[in-house]
């Protein structure tokens, strides 16, 4: 049988992603509180906000690097601590670049996405017939699949942030989060990352993406959720955000959110739930 990138699911008719009054956090400090989200299977979800509003922190507890402090968290219809095979939900980082003291190509990076597979006693072999078809398939959907035996440190910024995304579609998930995609990388640059998405989303991959340029990947989005204050304030569809008029979220630089230095985008949401300020830690 001939192994595919990605599938779209397993089946299931539970929703991807289903947050109750949910709270994320670091130590003592709430970032995130009173979430209610759901994202079903198919959807691609642009997750927008100020620099500070807890955007990052939303996605980063959904895969464990922000604490879940409040409320209920359900993964593909599983309780979050009850969801073990965690490479059903993929994650693509924020970063401006692959440094790395050891020099690797862009297909052994894509290729530790196959770690995830590999049984705790079996030898991880990268080389396997399956993985290596699997790499050049993630590679060939960023369009980098002529990249494989490069230097990954030699890409341009753009073509490291596909590389991070091939990573996370190797593991074969049934969703992605990835958390600015465009962040720092030039227009050009954000064009064709916006094409990847674009075929991401009509082969019905469901995302979730954190971004700052929603311009840039309109054409995949198939809803936007606007958060300020650790909360939603917008949840619609993506053509009733404009991005160019300031004046109804406010600004932070106070959180954990990678974007900090990243220009902010201002949004206007129709009719937007009022924003509550954040508790102290």
């Amino acid at each position: 049988m001939t192994p595919t990138v990605s599938p779209l699911s397993s089946g299931s008719t539970d929703p991807v992603i289903d947050l109750r009054s949910a709270a994320f956090g670091y130590a003592e400090r709430t970032i995130i509180t009173d979430i209610d989200l759901t994202v079903h299977p198919g959807e691609v979800v642009a997750v927008l906000g100020p620099n500070g509003s807890g955007k990052s922190t939303l996605v980063k507890g959904l895969v464990g690097l922000a604490q879940h402090t409040a409320g209920e968290v359900r993964l593909f219809g599983e309780p979050l601590d009850h969801v073990h095979d965690r490479w059903r939900l993929g994650y693509v980082p924020q970063r401006h670049t692959l440094a790395t003291s050891l020099r690797s190509t862009v297909g052994e990076v894509v290729g530790v996405g196959r770690v995830a597979h590999t049984p705790w006693w079996a030898p991880w072999r990268a080389g396997s017939a399956e993985n290596r078809q699997l790499i050049a398939q993630s590679l060939s959907l960023v369009g980098l699949g002529d990249q494989q035996r490069t230097d990954v440190t030699t890409l341009s910024g753009g073509q490291q942030r596909r590389v991070l995304i091939a990573r996370a579609l190797a593991a074969q998930p049934e969703a992605i989060l990835m958390d600015e995609p465009t962040a720092g990388v030039d227009r050009a640059n954000q064009q064709v990352l916006g094409e990847v998405l674009t075929r991401l989303a009509a082969a019905g991959r469901t995302m979730v993406i954190v971004t700052h340029e929603l311009e840039a990947i309109r054409p995949a989005v198939t809803r936007a959720v606007a958060i300020d204050s650790g909360r939603i304030i917008y949840d619609g569809p993506p053509d009733a955000i404009d991005t160019s008029i300031s004046g109804h979220v406010h600004h932070h630089h106070d959180d954990d959110d990678d974007t900090a230095g990243v220009g902010a985008p201002t949004l206007t949401a129709p009719h937007p739930m009022p924003p509550v300020e954040r508790p102290h830690a």
